[in-house]
C-alpha cells in the first residue's frame, strides 16, 4: 500500500494529462472540420462559408495554433471579400502570407497573397497589391490551380484597367482568365469575364470585336437559362447599339425593355442593377427618336444620383431638347453635363495627385530614417570600440600589476 500511495500522484497527474489532451484532441478536431467546411463552400457558397467561420467559438480561436490560426485568417478575408464586405482594414492577412511563405503548402499562399493583393487594392495601394498579385502568379502556377489562376488574371486585368488605364494588357489578362476558367470548366465565370473582354473592346472603339464577345457570352448565357448573365449581356447588346455609328436606337430600346423585364421578373436578389444605365439607353433612344414624352416617362424612372448617372440624365435631357429644337434648353443642360463631368474628372484628378503626394512623402520619410539608421548603427558601432579599447587597456594594466 505505501508502494501505491508513493506513486499515487504520478498516476493522477498522467489521467489529467491524458484527459486534457483528448479534449483538446477533441477541440482541435472540431475546429479543423469547420474550417475544411468552409474552405469547401467558398467557391459556390461564400456566404455560407462565412456564416460556418462565425460559428467557431472565440475562445476556440484565440487557442489556435498558428497553423489554424493563419488558414482561418484566410478564410474569413476571403469570405468577406468574396461576401462584398469591406476588407481594407484587414491585417491579420500579412500574418497568414508571412507563415505561408515559411510553411506552405502553396496552394494557400498563392490565395493569401491574393487576398493581401485584395486588401490593398482597397486600401488605395496599387503598387502593392500588384506586387502580391505578381508574386502569387508563378506560385499559382506552380500548383495547377485553373480556377485560382484565373482569377488571378482577372484580379491583374481589374488592376491595369483602374490604375493605368492600360486597356491592351487588361484585355490579354482577361483572355488568360477566359482560358483558365473554359479548361477547367467553370463556364459560368468564362461567360462572365467575356463580357469584361467586351467592355473593354467598346471602351476601345472596338466594336466589332465587342460585339462578337456579347452575342457568344448571350449563347451560353441562355443555354445555360442563367438570368443575371442574359442580363448583363442584353445591357452590354445596348449599350452597343446605342454607340454605334449610326446608332441603332431602336434595336437599343427592345434589347434594354427585355432586360429590365427580365430583371423584374427573374432572380432580382442574384442580378447586378442596371436599372439606370438601362433606363438611360431607352429613355435616350426615345429621345433621339423623336418620342419625347416616353423619353421623360422613362427619364423620370432614373433614380440615381451619383455622377455618372446625373451626366446620363442630362444626355437624355439633351437628346429631348435637341429633337424638340429648343436650343436654351439645349444649351443650358450640356452647360449642366459638362460641369458636373469636368468637375468629377478633377476630383479623380486631386486624388491621383493626392496619392503621388502622399507617396513621395511616405518614400522622404523612409529616405530619412533609413539615413537615422545608419547613423545610429555608426554611433553605435564607435561606442563599442572605445569601450573595447577602454577594457583591454584596463585589462593590459592589471595584467601588468599583478606581474609585478
Amino acid at each position: 500500500m505505501k508502494f501505491l500511495s508513493v506513486f499515487r500522484p504520478a498516476v493522477l497527474s498522467a489521467v489529467i494529462i491524458l484527459l486534457s489532451a483528448a479534449s483538446c484532441s477533441d477541440r482541435s478536431g472540431q475546429v479543423t472540420s469547420a474550417l475544411a467546411a468552409a474552405d469547401s463552400l467558398m467557391m459556390t457558397q461564400p456566404q455560407a462559408a462565412l456564416d460556418t467561420l462565425s460559428g467557431i467559438d472565440s475562445t476556440r480561436i484565440r487557442r489556435m495554433d498558428r497553423s489554424e490560426r493563419a488558414f482561418y485568417t484566410l478564410l474569413t478575408t476571403e469570405a468577406e471579400y468574396k461576401c462584398w464586405l469591406p476588407v481594407a482594414n484587414d491585417t491579420a492577412i500579412s500574418e497568414a502570407v508571412r507563415y505561408y511563405r515559411r510553411r506552405g503548402p502553396e496552394d494557400r499562399l498563392a490565395r493569401a497573397l491574393m487576398m493581401q493583393g485584395a486588401v490593398l487594392t482597397e486600401r488605395g495601394d496599387a503598387e502593392g497589391a500588384m506586387a502580391a498579385y505578381k508574386e502569387a502568379e508563378p506560385v499559382a502556377e506552380r500548383v495547377g490551380d485553373l480556377e485560382q489562376l484565373g482569377l488571378l488574371n482577372t484580379r491583374i486585368a481589374e488592376l491595369y484597367q483602374s490604375t493605368t488605364v492600360n486597356f491592351t494588357e487588361s484585355i490579354e489578362r482577361t483572355k488568360a482568365a477566359i482560358a483558365c476558367f473554359e479548361e477547367a470548366g467553370d463556364i459560368r465565370r468564362a461567360v462572365n469575364e467575356t463580357f469584361s473582354l467586351a467592355s473593354l473592346y467598346l471602351a476601345m472603339d472596338s466594336l466589332d470585336k465587342g460585339y462578337e464577345c456579347i452575342v457568344k457570352g448571350l449563347e451560353s448565357s441562355e443555354a445555360s437559362e442563367d438570368i443575371p448573365q442574359i442580363v448583363h449581356g442584353c445591357f452590354l447588346l445596348s449599350a452597343y447599339y446605342y454607340y454605334i455609328d449610326p446608332p441603332d436606337y431602336d434595336r437599343c430600346r427592345k434589347v434594354a425593355l427585355s432586360a429590365v423585364r427580365l430583371q423584374e421578373e427573374g432572380s432580382c436578389g442574384e442580378v447586378v442593377n442596371y436599372r439606370d444605365d438601362l433606363f438611360h439607353y431607352i429613355a435616350g433612344s426615345y429621345a433621339a427618336s423623336g418620342l419625347t414624352d416616353s423619353a421623360r416617362y422613362y427619364l423620370h424612372k432614373i433614380i440615381g444620383t451619383d455622377a455618372r448617372t446625373m451626366v446620363g440624365k442630362y444626355d437624355v435631357l439633351i437628346k429631348i431638347a435637341k429633337s424638340e429644337g429648343d436650343s436654351v434648353a439645349f444649351l443650358s443642360n450640356k452647360m449642366r453635363a459638362d460641369s458636373i463631368y469636368y468637375a468629377y474628372k478633377e476630383k479623380g484628378f486631386e486624388q491621383d495627385i493626392a496619392k503621388s503626394e502622399l507617396k513621395s512623402e511616405n518614400l522622404l520619410i523612409k529616405e530619412r530614417y533609413a539615413v537615422i539608421k545608419k547613423q545610429r548603427a555608426v554611433y553605435i558601432l564607435s561606442a563599442v570600440t572605445v569601450f573595447m579599447c577602454i577594457v583591454a587597456v584596463v585589462l593590459y594594466k592589471f595584467n601588468k600589476m599583478k606581474m609585478k
